[in-house]
């Protein structure tokens, strides 16, 4: 069985596994929230696959590298150790070092001069597609293509 370890509310991020709808057979899968996990008194015989690291307060992700280790310590299997693993800023910055990925990350508040932004794309109800392209040192702009 595999545990995948949230925060609250967002479980959908692996509803499709839960509900094996990915199109291969997985484990038998179920959720649990950390708040649920810090408080209980016992787990099933199951690997823990720590999810949503970059979602928990620093005082929350200390708690759940102390759980990741004490459920090692019974035995238990566990994945994506919260002392260790790298969050989605670190990884895509060290892949792009590495040559995996061609485009870079930057922080907002270490205010990047690169040559050029990456475009993204964001969806709303309310317009439906649009592209927001921004050249530095000049402007932002919006290009709607609904």
């Amino acid at each position: 069985m595999l545990v995948f370890v949230t925060t609250r509310g967002h479980a959908y991020t692996v509803r499709a596994i839960i509900e094996q709808k990915m199109g291969a057979t997985a484990p038998v899968s179920r959720t649990m929230t950390y708040d649920d996990l810090f408080k209980t008194e016992w787990v099933p015989r199951a690997t823990f696959v720590f999810t949503d690291l970059e979602r928990l307060y620093p005082w929350e992700a200390r708690l759940a590298a102390d759980l990741f280790r004490s459920l090692k310590s019974e035995g238990l299997r566990c994945l994506n150790d919260p002392a260790r693993v790298l969050t989605r800023y670190e990884l895509l910055r060290a892949l792009h070092r590495r040559g995996i990925n061609p485009f870079d990350v930057y922080r907002a508040e270490d205010r990047p001069k690169p040559n050029a932004f990456q475009s993204s794309c964001v969806a709303t109800r309310t317009t439906g597609w649009a592209a927001t392209c921004c050249h530095p040192r000049t402007h932002w702009t919006t290009i709607s293509t609904v």
